[in-house]
C-alpha cells in the first residue's frame, strides 16, 4: 500500500483463533482486540472498527486501518 493507503479487513468475530467450519475451507475467528494488535504490529493505525451480529450468523467484524 501507499503511503495514507487504506486496508479494510473482516473477519468472524469471537474467541481469538478459534477454528470453524466454513464451506469453503476451516476459516478462524479472532477477537477485534488481537485483530488490532496484529495490524498495528504490521505497521498500521487502525482508523475505525464495526461490529455486527445478524441473527442466526456468525458475528462479524470490519476494520480499516492506515499505513503508518
Amino acid at each position: 500500500l501507499s503511503p495514507q493507503g487504506r486496508l479494510l479487513v473482516g473477519f468472524f468475530e469471537g474467541e481469538s483463533a478459534e477454528p470453524l467450519d466454513h464451506a469453503v475451507t476451516t476459516a478462524y475467528c479472532w477477537s477485534v482486540d488481537q485483530m488490532s494488535g496484529l495490524l498495528h504490529d504490521a505497521g498500521f493505525e487502525v482508523i475505525e472498527v464495526e461490529k455486527r451480529q445478524d441473527p442466526d450468523n456468525r458475528p462479524h467484524a470490519a476494520i480499516c486501518a492506515i499505513v503508518r
